[in-house]
């Protein structure tokens, strides 16, 4: 990746705005606090529905919620596609 740090110098409230409030959720989360690693009992796979993950070749969209660590669960989705999804 190239940055310009020129420019987000002269950016104040952006680029490291955005970098603050992502660190101060990665510190905030426990799910990302981990000492050890993931394993199947820490995630829940999703698809356009809960639980229902689609593995199939044309799937543009992964989702999981990561457990544990005394969070209340944090969702992740990634639609690769090239149209929004809608999730239930």
């Amino acid at each position: 990746n190239w940055l310009d740090w020129q420019a987000v110098t002269a950016d104040v409230g952006g680029f490291t705005r955005f970098m603050r409030l992502l660190i101060n959720f990665r510190r905030n989360r426990p799910e990302l606090k981990r000492t050890k690693f993931v394993n199947h009992e820490d995630v829940q796979w999703h698809g356009e529905e809960p639980g229902a993950p689609d593995w199939s070749d044309t799937s543009r969209l992964v989702a999981y919620t990561m457990h544990g660590t005394g969070g209340t669960g944090l969702f992740v989705a990634f639609n690769t596609g090239h149209l929004p999804r809608a999730l239930v």
